[in-house]
């Protein structure tokens, strides 16, 4: 900046300052309304996913019980325990949505084939225990949430195996081994 006469004068090969405050002013307010876009478009998923949770609740009903040899459990805003002990248990499908599941196969008896089970966990948190004999293999997909499998660390290879298949999205999944309870 030069000094002329008592004022201050721009220098001629900078933008004027008044320009440079409406740019910042103008930045700062498009950034406001982004961030209150993305907020709003945030809550709008939440709202939607709950929404989906309650119509899935009052149309698929949750399916078996200790003897099953297949089960189809839906938990959505509550909690579910189950304590397997199936003579031929096959798997099935676990949903859980906003609450939380713990599945006990330890007193369950695998299918000669084995057993496969299919899990959903969304907003909440699923926990498998199966005996320390069991083979576990999982193939987890995740999305801002995780799967762990603490089962089978005593390197069994000759027991049956049980496969899991998982997708937890903002939620968990955790399988771990514990030896079987008494009944």
């Amino acid at each position: 900046m030069w000094r002329e006469t008592g004022r201050w004068v721009t220098n001629p090969e900078r933008r004027d300052d008044s320009r440079r405050v409406e740019w910042n002013l103008l930045q700062s307010r498009t950034m406001k309304r982004t961030l209150k876009a993305f907020g709003l478009l945030a809550i709008a998923a939440y709202l939607a996913a709950v929404v989906a949770a309650l119509i899935i609740k009052l149309t698929r009903p949750s399916h078996g019980d200790e003897e099953s040899d297949t089960v189809d459990l839906v938990t959505i805003f509550t909690g579910l325990e189950l304590a397997s002990r199936a003579r031929s248990f096959l798997g099935g499908t676990v949903l859980t949505m906003f609450g939380g599941a713990e599945i006990d196969l330890r007193n369950a008896t695998p299918d000669p084939e084995g057993a496969c089970l299919e899990v959903r966990t969304i907003f909440g948190g699923t926990e498998i225990l199966v005996p320390e004999e069991w083979n576990v293999v999982l193939d987890a997909q995740s999305i801002l949430g995780g799967s762990e499998n603490r089962a089978g660390a005593s390197g069994a290879t000759e027991g049956p195996t049980l496969r899991v298949h998982a997708l937890t999205v903002f939620g968990g999944l955790d399988i771990s081994s514990r030896p079987r309870s008494e009944a």
